[in-house]
């Protein structure tokens, strides 16, 4: 603004030396106008910051890495007079990633408006995205004042991960079994310790299956669907402990989500029992989630990217997790190196569960007893995952 000023000062002065010069009604009057111009200004500077309004609201809230999300910015001025310079500041919160950047660009309004423009947001990296309206500055046609309004204005736009097209499987556990305690959540069977759901009847269907006493008060034969044990259980672990002090991390975590996010889809059309589980920093405590179809998926990865990542040297006690309950499989998703990721788990003991390590990094020349290392890269859509057993 400064300069603005001293331009107006150095139009001031020549019009002083303008009406000295010559003397006459005309140079009088420019001489009173760019004097008063100053408190016009302001008087209706004042009158069109006061009555507008600024809110902010997403056109899709939901998006990939790939897609731009639109930021919508509706201005209604209620002044007789057009608002030519508006700075908004918006500030971009990534809760996942604990990242901010902010940017500011200038709108107009006509008088008596309501306007919408549109500014398209990307996003480089994968998580959930505070969209907050800071504040907005008023400044006048000649921006020789301003007004600051403090705006608590936000919305929210979740970035999910690319879903790349993968052909994997997973390595064949001989401590499997069909006693598991585990059951599927889309598919019935024959072990009546459990009911997987209560249908009316069908031609076909055993006698022994009927539920008598239900079938009475509906007066329609109602059959009992029992349960199917699982023999591979699928645990997706997604390690949010990173190391800050590495720029290249936050790389990382986003190629291993990517990762996650494509393995869970392909294993869901396999129809295979899978859980994603993370531990919650914040809370102190582990997260699971059971995934049976792609909304499943959705809803965990939304709920894991308002959790947030944490310091990587948390120790986190998984072996005990998996004494919980049965797991076949165990896929441990890390932004560590590949080396970092081998030592942190070489303490591990694994008797009934195969763990499969997934890393963003450059293969390491480490091996560790019971652990299987899959290095991949977002650049080549994942190709060192395809046609493997994990």
């Amino acid at each position: 603004m400064l300069i603005y000023w001293l331009i107006y000062i150095a139009t001031l002065i020549v019009s002083c030396c303008f009406f000295v010069l010559y003397k006459d009604i005309l140079a009088l009057m420019l001489l009173l106008v760019i004097a008063a111009l100053p408190f016009l200004l302001l008087l209706l500077h004042l009158l069109s910051s006061l009555l507008t309004r600024v809110r902010i609201e997403m056109h899709n809230s939901v998006v990939s890495k790939a897609q731009q999300s639109q930021i919508v910015v509706q201005i209604q001025n209620r002044s007789p007079v057009p608002v030519i310079n508006i700075d908004i500041h918006l500030t971009l919160e990534n809760q996942f990633l604990q990242t901010r950047q902010t940017c500011r660009f200038t709108v107009s309004a006509p008088p008596f408006s309501n306007k919408k423009t549109v500014f398209a947001l990307s996003s480089d990296h994968v998580g959930r995205v505070e969209v907050k309206l800071q504040k907005i500055v008023f400044y006048d046609f000649m921006r020789l004042f301003k007004r600051t309004k403090k705006v608590r204005e936000q919305a929210e736009v979740l970035v999910f991960p690319e879903m790349y097209p993968l052909e994997v499987s997973l390595r064949p556990n001989a401590f499997t079994s069909v006693e598991s305690d585990v059951f599927s959540k889309v598919k019935p069977g024959d072990d009546p310790s459990e009911v997987f759901a209560i249908r009316e009847y069908a031609g076909g269907d055993k006698l022994n299956r009927i539920h008598w006493k239900l079938s009475a008060k509906t007066n329609d034969l109602m059959v009992k669907d029992y349960s199917l044990p699982v023999s591979e259980s699928v645990l997706f672990y997604v390690d949010l402990g990173v190391d800050f002090n590495d720029p290249a991390c936050l790389s990382r975590l986003d190629t291993v989500i990517d990762a996650l996010f494509s393995i869970c889809g392909c294993f869901g059309e396999q129809e295979k029992y899978q859980r994603i589980c993370w531990y919650n920093a914040r809370q102190q405590q582990f997260m699971c989630y059971t995934i049976k179809d792609v909304d499943d998926l959705y809803e965990a990865v939304a709920i894991l990217f308002g959790n947030g990542i944490y310091n990587g040297e948390t120790v986190v006690d998984l072996e005990q997790q998996l004494q919980k309950t049965f797991v076949s499989n165990l896929l441990f998703f890390t932004p560590d190196t590949a080396q970092t990721a081998m030592q942190k788990l070489s303490h591990l003991r694994l008797s009934k569960t195969l763990c499969t390590v997934i890393c963003a990094s450059d293969p390491a020349d480490i091996t560790v007893e019971d652990l299987h290392l899959v290095c991949v890269n977002a650049a080549d859509r994942l190709a060192a995952l395809q046609q493997q057993e994990l």
